[in-house]
């Protein structure tokens, strides 16, 4: 069980990946402009089983920010409905969401890109998640730096590094994903729904 050292327990969740099904909304926007461009061979596969991909293709990435993919990129259903439950009991909970998006390493991100991707990702969560705190969405590289600032107890992650170095912090769950399903989970907590964290939030 989760030791609440709070009366409330503090918990973070990554967006892309954990809530938000970027991976799949990227590669059909992808697949769509290289069959434009008569670029069969190069096609991306889903379900995608390795996540460092999209360093192939960081132009169209930075390209696909500015034509709004973090607004138009679907949550995952399950995730929708089980953070809204526990946003809807505020004297159990406080729900923090951290992500590393404009944090991307090869890109160069200018200032108003910038801008947009941080007020797409607002806007994403505010029609996903209504009674969100947006005081509580951090974007960084180094989540283990927020999640010691907030005191956050537990944090759902998808990339088996990322959920690693978060578990000498917290307690860390790794949400399973295609894209790593053959990686060790070092010190985290490998689950395949969120509905399992239900297990662990007992007083």
């Amino acid at each position: 069980m989760l030791k609440r050292k709070n009366q409330k327990l503090k918990i973070g969740f990554d967006l892309d990946g954990v809530l938000a099904d970027f991976t799949d909304e990227f590669v059909n926007r992808l697949n769509a402009s290289l069959m434009e461009q008569g670029r069969i061979t190069e096609l991306v596969q889903l379900p995608v089983t390795d996540y460092w991909f999209l360093d192939n293709h960081l132009d169209f990435f930075e390209e696909s920010v500015k034509m709004g993919i973090f607004a138009d990129c679907s949550a995952y259903p399950e995730a929708a409905v089980y953070v809204n439950k526990l946003l809807s009991k505020p004297e159990e909970f406080e729900v923090y969401f951290v992500t590393a998006r404009g944090t991307e390493t090869g890109i160069t991100w200018a200032q108003k890109t910038l801008n947009k991707l941080r007020r797409d990702t607002k806007d994403w969560v505010k029609g996903y998640f209504p009674t969100f705190n947006l005081e509580n969405l951090h974007f960084c590289h180094r989540k283990d730096g927020v999640v010691v600032d907030n005191g956050i107890e537990a944090f759902i992650e998808d990339r088996a590094d990322t959920a690693a170095r978060l578990s000498r912090v917290c307690k860390s769950f790794l949400l399973e994903r295609d894209w790593n399903k053959n990686e060790p989970s070092h010190g985290s907590i490998r689950i395949k729904s969120l509905l399992e964290l239900d297990f662990f939030m007992g007083d």
